[in-house]
Formats: C-alpha cells, structure tokens, sequence
C-alpha cells in the first residue's frame, strides 16, 4: 500500500495558515491589503485583546457580489491572477489566494460585503474552515471582515505568541506600515477601545510621518527623490545627528508593500558610510516604485520578501539620492548650559548675542580689547583637583552643565559618489574669523579659542580626516606607491575567504597593497602603500585583507573608502599622542582644508562647541531678559 496520500483541505489550510498567518498582525496586514485592493479611500482598524480575541477591519472599497462572497473565504480563489503571465505583471497588493482562507482556518470569521449596484448585501459566516452562513444582509457599500478567536483551532499556536503588550506592539506596528505605505487612503486604529491613529488620507505629510518616528524626528526628516531608467525611489532620511541604536525605524516599502529588504538596507548603510559611527543606524522611510515586470514578490508567503531585477542599479540610485539629500543639510549644535538669572552684572546685555553670530575660520589672531596674548601650549588636568569618576563626577556635572543635545555631526558632505563631484562642507562656512590654539588636554583633546567661544578638536579625529582625504585622493588617481615589505607578512585564510579575495585583488592592488601565495590556506602580502606613520603593518595588513573579504561586493567604490579609511586610522595622530605647538597649528590649518571636516571617516564628529553665549550664562553675566 503506498504511503503518499493527499493532504485533506483542512489540513492544507491549517498549513497554509502557518506560513501566512504567524500571528494577529498578520490578519491585519492581510485583511488591509485586500480592502486597498478593492479600492477603498477608508479603511477602519479594530482589535480587542491585541487581536486574539477579535479583529475588524471595514472598508468602502468595490465590495464582493453575492456569487463571490463565499468563494473569497476558499483557497486558491482569486480574482487578481487567471494565468501565469498575470505573475509577472503584478498590480496588486494580494494574489496567491491564500489569506483569507488561512485566516478562515484557525479562527471565526464573518464577511459582510454589499457592491454599488446590489440593492443588498450578503453575509458569509466561516469557523475552523468550515462555511456555516451565505445569507443576503443589510451593508453599506464597501467589505466587513471580523475575524475572532483567533487559532481556537490551534491552540498550540497560542503558546507561541508573546505577551499581549507585544502581539499589540505588532500589530500597531503592522497597522502603522500599511498607513505609510498607502498614504491617499485614510486609515484609523483602535485597540482596546482606543484610538492609536487616525490618517487624514491625503498623502505623506508630518503628521503621518509622527505616527512611525514621532512628531519631533518627523519634522527633522530630510525628503529625497531620484529616477533612473528602470527605477524611482523617494522618501525620507534623517541628519547624521538623529540615529537609533537598531534599524527599527528604517521602514522600506516596494511598490507599495512593506518589505525586508537586505539589499535596501545595505544601500542605506552605505549612504551614511562616513556620517554615522559604528552601531548606529538612521531613520528613514524608502519608497521603491518600478515596471512590475522588475519585481517578483511571490517569493515570500506573507510577501514579506520581494525579488528585484538589476539589484545593483537600484542600489546605486538610493545611495547617490541620499547622499545628495544629506549634503549642506546639516548644521552644528552648542554645548548649552541652564538658563540661569544673574546676580551681578559687568556684561552689557546683548553682547553674548553679538559674539554668538560670530563665525570662525583658522588664522594668527583676531581683534582684542586689551587681551593678553598665549601662546600655544601642551598642558594636562590635575587628577588631584578634579574629580574624575564615580557618582561624583556625575554629580558634579549633573549640577554644573547640561547638555541640551549630544554633540551633532557637523555638516559633512564629504562622502561622494561616482555620480557627482564632492560638495564643499557647509560647516567651513562658519569660520570667518581665526581659531587660536591654546593647548592639548588629556592628550587626547586640541583645546581652541574663538570670538565665539571654546572649541574643543579630537585629534586623532581631525587628523583622521586630514589623511583619509589624502588617501582617497591619492587612490583615485592611483598614485598610492606600494612599498616592498621586507619580510612577507602571513595570513591564513580559509578556501571560502581565499575564493572571494581572488575576485577582489585589484582594489587592493589600488592601494599598493600586493598579495600572493593563494592557495593552501596561506596568504603573503608583499606590500604596503607608502604612507607615513604606520605602527603595526602586520595589523594594518590582517585588517585590509579582513575587509576587502568581508565587504561581500566586487564594486571599487563601495570598498576603496573603508580601506582608505583604515589606512589613515593606522598612519595618523592618536589619542596619547603629546603635540607642540606647531604640529597643533599645522593640524588645525590642514582639518579646516578638508571636505568634510565636521566628521572623521568613520563618522565620530571632530569638535565640540561651548558658546560664548552658553559661557556667560553660566557664569550668570548675562542679565535676565
């Protein structure tokens, strides 16, 4: 007797379901979905008990005929596709035929649906998969859909959800994404008898905006647009300054679905190369738009995933709109203290606002009033009078100064692309009078005087950026001279490894840096550019190759700028380094010379700014407005 049998429908519907219904979030996505595609302008959202017990989403969309109606709750009933070309010239938002039957499987649902022309609705009630109701009804035009006790069916199902507070969390969020992604359609959201939002349905405005990234990062978004021949892509981005720690807030959407998207997200990643440090991520919404004969979302049961032709253009288009969009958008922030009332005064008032429109640029001097000349000098804290850590420090601090903000990025715009030519920093704007180095502290920290207050310089920052610069020109050109090791330096690489440098040789070769011996397990690099200041070629080597292989692109531009930025992390000025006077000054003269000098490579900003303004406040000589 053979052991293959066919699966009864039950049975393959509860299948189904697990793969498209994973949780009440996913009934909300797919019932939203289905009423954007009958052409709803109003789409109402509700859920009780996060959606476990009841979920209804009415719209006033076209509505179902009577013959239909049952029909929509079967699986593998459609009317989006009729044949396999329909596949590849995808309008709609569903079409496998699957959601609604799921759905109908593990839980009770009732479809209440009317058409403009029908003079009566009609009422169709499924539990567990099985049709109990198909009756005329009253409706108002447009479609019903309350689905409760959701997997009763299953019960082993309801084990896997988390906490109430956290299948709401997903599903507030999947209600929030199908507002994004279908902005002309005004939705609302009511849970536990609650409104969560309410859109207005006439586009992408702040205010939509502030339902997924909050109402003070929405106005700060920068909006972006750029076409190509196969592509359009828009939406919004955040400056430097405003990041996250995760990329929860990074929302991709194609053709108007919401997707993952790695190959989006590394476009993003790249975008921001240079403008953000390490684990930190920004906000942004990216709209994908493209001949449906481009994008094949059928790779996914819940269409969570999408597959995209010519990948590589896309990404190309995002990262220059991007980057273009960032460019002069940034400005610098103080370093503000409390608003204090003074109780002497010897300041004129107005004054700190005078000096605090000043600007700077590097220079000898500025115009004194009787102010002692000093000279540059290196010169460290007393750990004795200066409390340096603990809850005393904190304290200390807590009670003298506040930071109003974290220190931004300081405009750059200093990362290009093959596309266009690399835009001046607006941030060099700013300096319109001289800055005077007065010493180093911590010797970490280049301290700086201006008719506007104190800036303090990250060495190894500045100087990181000084040479990148250096370098990445140098590359460009392929002027970097490789420098013959006197001893190989050996690494050991795995097959995998070795396969993927062999297609990646030529950047290093860019560089000056020349490999040999693959095969075997083992690499010798034979040189190193010529570039001043290394301290640990075997270091500096081991990370090149380690990047290069890492990387996981062939793509000379996406790889030249993290290696050059690794060169000049490796050859330049750090944290410990003791500067005198002249290297302070040639270090300043040459970071204000830079592209981008509000930023290292790796996107650390370089200078913190205490306003003239922030300092008489403080010190309480400046008289209450």
């Amino acid at each position: 007797m053979g052991k293959i049998s066919r699966l009864p429908p039950q049975m393959a519907n509860l299948i189904a379901a697990g793969e498209v219904v994973e949780r009440p979030a996913s009934v909300v996505k797919e019932l939203v979905e289905n009423a954007v595609d009958a052409g709803a302008r109003h789409v109402f959202i509700e859920a009780e008990q996060a959606g476990i017990q009841r979920i209804v989403v009415v719209d006033d969309g076209c509505g179902i005929s009577p013959q239909d109606a049952p029909l929509a709750l079967e699986r593998q009933a459609t009317s989006k596709i009729s044949k396999p070309e329909d596949l590849m010239h995808l309008q709609t938002l569903g079409f496998r035929g699957e959601a609604l039957a799921a759905i109908a499987s593990v839980a009770e649902v009732e479809l209440t649906t009317r058409e403009a022309e029908a003079a009566v609705g009609t009422r169709v009630v499924v539990h567990g998969g099985q049709l109990q109701t198909c009756e005329p009804a009253a409706s108002p035009v447009g479609t019903r859909v309350e689905v409760r006790q959701l997997f009763y069916q299953t019960p082993a199902r309801l084990k896997f959800l988390r906490t109430l507070a956290t299948e709401r969390a997903h599903l507030e969020r999947a209600a929030t994404l199908q507002a994004l992604a279908h902005p002309d359609v005004a939705m609302r959201l009511v849970v536990e008898g609650r409104e969560i939002f309410s859109t207005a349905g006439k586009g992408m405005n702040t205010r939509l905006l502030g339902i997924a990234f909050g109402s003070e990062a929405a106005r700060r978004l920068i909006p972006f647009e750029a076409t190509n021949v196969d592509f359009q892509v828009h939406g919004f981005v955040s400056p430097p300054d405003l990041s996250r720690s995760t990329r929860q807030q990074e929302l991709f959407f194609v053709q108007h679905r919401p997707v993952v998207s790695p190959l989006l997200a590394s476009a993003l990643e790249e975008a921001y190369r240079g403008f953000l440090t390490v684990h930190s991520h920004p906000l942004a919404l990216i709209e994908v738009s493209c001949d449906p004969v481009l994008c094949d979302p059928n790779v996914h049961p819940a269409k969570r995933e999408v597959r995209i032709s010519r990948s590589d253009d896309l990404a190309r288009l995002l990262v220059e709109a991007v980057r273009r969009a960032l460019a002069g958008k940034i400005h610098p922030a103080e370093w503000r203290v409390p608003e204090v009332a003074a109780e002497e005064e010897d300041v004129p008032k107005g004054e700190s606002e005078t000096a605090a429109t000043t600007h700077l640029r590097v220079g000898a001097s500025w115009p004194t009033k009787d102010r002692p000349t000093l000279q540059p000098a290196s010169f460290q804290l007393n750990e004795a009078t200066v409390p340096y850590s603990g809850e005393g420090l904190a304290k200390q601090q807590e009670e003298q100064l506040t930071m109003g903000e974290h220190p931004k990025v300081l405009g750059n715009t200093g990362s290009s692309s093959a596309a266009g030519k690399v835009e001046g920093d607006d941030f060099l704007k700013r300096f319109s009078h001289p800055l005077r180095a007065l010493g180093q502290i911590l010797m970490t920290y280049i301290v700086t005087e201006g008719p506007d207050g104190l800036y303090l310089i990250d060495q190894h920052a500045a100087a990181e950026r000084v040479r990148f610069e250096e370098i990445r020109q140098a590359a460009r050109q392929m002027d970097l001279v490789a420098q013959p090791l006197a001893i190989p330096i050996l690494l050991e690489l795995t097959p995998s490894e070795q396969t993927l440098l062999e297609n990646r040789l030529p950047v290093l070769e860019q560089l000056g840096v020349t490999v040999g011996g693959l095969g075997g397990g083992t690499l010798m690099v034979h040189s190193l550019p010529q570039i001043e200041g290394i301290r640990s070629e075997a270091k500096l080597a081991e990370q090149l190759i380690r990047q290069v292989i890492e990387k996981g692109s062939s793509d000379l531009e996406g790889i030249v700028d993290p290696l050059c930025a690794t060169l000049a992390c490796h050859s330049c000025v750090r944290a410990g380094d003791t500067l005198q006077a002249p290297e302070i000054e040639e270090l300043l003269a040459q970071w204000l010379r830079c592209h981008a000098p509000s930023t290292c490579p790796h996107g650390r900003p370089v200078a913190l700014h205490l306003s003239a303004s922030a300092l008489q406040r403080y010190f309480r000589r400046v008289l209450p407005s």
